[in-house]
Formats: C-alpha cells, sequence, structure tokens
C-alpha cells in the first residue's frame, strides 16, 4: 500500500499553513501548533528553503514564507525536496542497484507505473489539500482520499 510518510506529511501542513496567511512562520511556531517535534521540522523547513518552495527569513524575527501560491506547488515537488527522488521502486530512481536489473521481467511495467505516478503527483496542486471555507479561507489539510502507499523512506 502506497503512503505519504510523516515527513512529507509535515512539509505538506506547514506548507498549508504558510498558504492561509502572508506572513513570516517560526519553525517553532509551526512545530508547537502542529505538535510535530523541533527538530525535525525545523530539518523539512530547511530542505523546502533549499528547493525554492519556501524562503527562509533570517534574524530575530525570522522564520519561513511561502514563495508562491499554492495552487502552483505540485504534490511532485513537496515529494521531491523532501526526498531527492519520486519513485514508486528504488531502481526506477537511479539511486540503487538491482541484483535482478540484467534479467528484470517487470521493468517495463514497473516504468509504467512510474510514468502514471509521476504524472498523477505532477497534476496535485497543494491547494487541492485545502478545504474552503464560506469566507474563502483554507481550514485544514485534507490528504486526497485516493492517495495509499508510502513515499519515501520514513514512516
Amino acid at each position: 500500500m502506497l503512503r505519504i510518510n510523516k515527513d512529507v506529511e509535515h512539509a505538506l501542513i506547514s506548507l498549508v499553513e504558510m498558504s492561509r496567511e502572508k506572513r513570516i512562520y517560526s519553525a517553532r511556531e509551526l512545530s508547537d501548533h502542529f505538535q510535530i517535534p523541533f527538530e525535525i521540522l525545523s530539518k523539512t523547513l530547511q530542505r523546502l528553503a533549499g528547493r525554492e518552495l519556501i524562503a527562509s527569513i533570517q534574524g530575530p524575527r525570522g522564520g519561513y514564507i511561502l514563495k508562491r501560491s499554492i495552487s502552483d506547488i505540485t504534490l511532485y515537488e513537496v515529494v521531491n525536496a523532501i526526498h531527492d527522488s519520486v519513485s514508486v521502486v528504488p531502481c526506477i530512481g537511479g539511486s540503487m542497484m538491482c541484483k535482478q536489473e540484467e534479467n528484470c521481467n517487470i521493468k517495463e511495467g514497473i516504468e509504467k507505473v512510474q510514468s502514471e505516478f509521476d504524472r498523477y503527483f505532477h497534476s496535485l496542486t497543494l491547494e487541492s489539500f485545502v478545504k474552503i471555507d464560506e469566507h474563502g479561507k483554507n481550514n485544514q489539510v485534507r490528504i486526497h482520499d485516493d492517495l495509499k502507499g508510502t513515499i519515501g523512506e520514513n514512516n
């Protein structure tokens, strides 16, 4: 079963929260509000900043701010920022040698699955994770019902 892991979930929660109001959010504020361990969330935010999904603001009143609208950020970009690749099996991403590579009888099928997976994750923006209330404000993170399985390495 394919599912989004905690690191990606933390990234999604943080990005959607930052979309609610255009201002600087501290890692501590987000960590406390969502009860995510500070050290873990700090690393996640640094990865998102490294991929330029958010900007890192230095100084005593520093923190992070969203660089683009959530309607312009795809799930593929978020997963890729956290895990450096978005692959259904390790051998497709090129990061691992497979003992069965020479005699693999499912490679073509797996490559088709990967292609569809990539297409789908590129088509989902973070906006699809947000419930908009009657005042036009987003209320909550809503994990897409048809997203199932492990994405990334940590659960």
